[in-house]
């Protein structure tokens, strides 16, 4: 139990963190398995089996296995929280009660954390809780809640103190104005088809008009305070008419994108985490409004990068999970406990979102799913003993399984040690090393994790770094530069098209004084080019590097391609300003403004949930429209080629 709470508050805090399945991994692995005679849930069994085993063999074909194992850690926790919550059940006969208390104090949390959030601190500008979306945070309070209230409304309270239930009252009330807070499309909808669905179920329930009376006002209060405090173009029924008027074009050309990446490699995919990287090549002129990280379809995602088979087994999951929603305890005394069926309302809300936005990554909400899955098993004797020679086989296999995968996570840890901005994790990680340097620290866990690209990059850009040479001559720097490519190098073979790297790698090259230094730069920004047409940063230092090897008139038709390739406003707007600088040979106020931006925007390539400054950006376009007015409305304003 200490560990599976251990889990969710891990999941909790670092959604996107390996830690939370190292939790799961050591309940499932260590805690000896006595689960044939208390279940029968054997479609479920062997749908999670199929789950902990297929992802990880796609690592074998990934383009990426560093991005690919920080993509597994996530999915993984979904079957790991199943054993887990198997285990719980044979534990705790009062199961029910504990899941019931759990998942109060989580919904509590949840919707407290998103209530008390400043919108205007945040990347996305609305409540999002631990996550990095609004989206996820939206299906989250769906995910606890609907559960909750199916059980409120098929529970006799009439026995439970007057301040518990208005407590619970409370807490959907705070959960709701949260909901509503964030306005997400897609976490509504999914509520209004499932809501039908579970007052049906509850129809039978007692005091059923006194409860849907007490949950109409809650929710009306909390519908009221939250239209206090949004404008009118941010609350959900005005999004829901204008969506029904204009439709979603963003997210229809990202899944026209996926769809023709799927074409590519449909039966095995891609590998996971391999969207992010193939999709600038597929990417839609006209989509402008994702950073390109998901498909916002978790059903094509995973097809995408894990192939058929995990699209089928998520569907199989979707059918499973309808199942269990559909039958009702009086009907199925099997069931375990009275409230069996409950808890399929969350886990359909969250597959049902999943249709428009990304869930099933997050470590947290896969958490959740596995352990409410277990709940909705049923109880029965297996047919058959299982013999002592099989079971030891199954005991080894489990320990082989858990072994491999506790190693993957503890260098995909280190590896989040490393990369941390956080200064607790970068103290922890020079005292775990011996007070080393960085390069040091980052040698060490390629080591311990040599298919990650993150150490190589960062082993690379510490050697190219120039406060770190300050006291050696040209032949050191020289030498010390070759050896950052090398590193760069394999951080790109590691991570192919990952383009940050390619710029950083073609700015050392232009170091090197020679014919070689400006070969190898030109041959990484095209390999960038190649990967991303479109990419203005890779054409803005093209253009820079032929500027000073070939002069102006040789740059300014590489400006001229990047703006009629370039579909981003961002990238427009800096390729239009050094171009406007070159062709008035303005050596000052625009070509330093270029520079700078270009400093900006590899900053936000590199990390994409990173808070953009939109009053710098107003003024970059400020200062071009001040130079010359024609030039901005036909290079930066108007979206037609130039």
């Amino acid at each position: 139990m200490h560990l599976l709470a251990g889990a969710l508050l891990a999941a909790l805090l670092l959604p996107l963190s390996a830690l939370p399945l190292l939790f799961l991994l050591g309940i499932v692995t260590l805690a000896r398995p006595r689960f044939e005679s208390v279940w029968k849930n054997a479609p479920a069994d062997y749908l999670m089996l199929a789950w902990s085993v297929w992802p990880p063999l796609t690592l074998f074909w990934s383009m990426a296995t560093g991005l690919a194992m920080e993509t597994l850690a996530g999915l993984l926790c979904l079957p790991m929280s199943y054993w887990a919550g198997r285990k719980l059940i044979q534990q705790y006969p009062q199961h029910q009660e504990v899941a019931l208390a759990l998942s109060w104090g989580l919904l509590a949390l949840l919707a407290v954390w998103g209530a008390i959030q400043n919108p205007g601190d945040l990347y996305t500008g609305k409540p999002q809780g631990p996550f990095i979306d609004p989206n996820t945070y939206a299906g989250t309070l769906n995910l606890l809640a609907l559960p909750l209230v199916a059980a409120y409304l098929q529970t006799d309270l009439r026995s439970t103190p007057p301040w518990v239930r208005t407590g619970w009252l409370a807490i959907l009330a705070v959960a709701a104005f949260a909901f509503l807070l964030v306005s997400s499309r897609g976490a509504t909808l999914t509520l209004l088809v499932l809501l039908p669905l579970l007052l049906w179920q509850g129809r039978h329930g007692p005091d059923l008009r006194r409860k849907l009376a007490l949950l109409f006002v809650a929710v009306f209060a909390a519908y009221g305070a939250a239209n206090l405090c949004i404008s009118e173009r941010s609350e959900i029924i005005y999004r829901l008419v204008a969506t029904t008027q204009t439709g979603d074009s963003s997210r229809m050309m990202l899944f026209r994108s996926a769809w023709a990446m799927i074409e590519n490699q449909p039966w095995i995919g891609t590998g996971l985490g391999s969207f992010r990287l193939l999709y600038p090549r597929f990417r839609h002129p006209d989509e402008i409004g994702s950073a390109g990280g998901w498909v916002h379809n978790d059903y094509l995602q995973l097809w995408q990068e894990a192939g058929l088979p995990m699209l089928l087994g998520l569907v199989a999951l979707v059918f499973l999970v309808a199942r269990s929603g559909l039958k009702n305890s009086s009907d199925n005394p099997a069931l375990l406990g009275k409230l069996g069926h409950c808890w399929s309302f969350g886990i359909l809300a969250v597959l049902l979102q999943a249709v428009v936005n990304f869930m099933v990554y997050f470590a947290f909400l896969a958490c959740v799913i596995g352990f409410y899955l277990a709940l909705t098993g049923e109880r029965g004797l297996l047919p058959r003993t299982v013999s002592s020679q099989h079971l030891r086989a199954k005991n080894w296999a489990r320990y082989a399984y858990g072994f491999l995968l506790a190693y993957l996570l503890i260098g995909l840890l280190a590896v989040e040690a490393l990369t941390s901005p956080n200064r607790r994790f970068q103290s922890f990680v020079a005292a775990a090393t011996g007070n080393s340097s960085r390069y040091e620290a980052s040698h060490i866990v390629s080591i311990i994790q040599p298919h990650h690209h993150a150490p190589h990059y960062l082993m690379g850009s510490f050697l190219a770094d120039p406060f770190h040479v300050l006291t050696g001559g040209p032949a050191i720097r020289g030498a010390m530069l070759r050896e950052a490519l090398i590193h760069y190098d394999r951080a790109s073979e590691l991570a192919p098209c990952y383009l940050p790297y390619g710029v950083e790698m073609a700015k050392v090259w232009a170091e090197i004084p020679s014919i070689q230094g400006r070969t190898g730069a030109e041959k990484a920004l095209r390999d960038n080019l190649g990967c991303n047409p479109g990419h203005g940063l890779s054409h803005y230092h093209l253009a820079r590097l032929v500027q000073k090897t070939q002069g102006r008139d040789q740059a300014i038709p590489i400006y001229r391609k990047g703006l009629e390739l370039s579909p981003q406003p961002i990238d427009r707007l800096l390729l239009a300003t050094a171009a406007a600088g070159l062709i008035a040979n303005d050596n000052g106020r625009l070509t330093k403004l270029a520079d700078d931006m270009a400093m900006r925007l590899l900053f936000m390539e590199r990390n994409p949930m990173a808070a953009i400054d939109p009053r710098y950006w107003q003024e970059a376009e400020y200062t071009l429209f001040a130079h010359d007015p024609r030039l901005y409305m036909r290079w930066v304003a108007n979206t037609n080629k130039p």
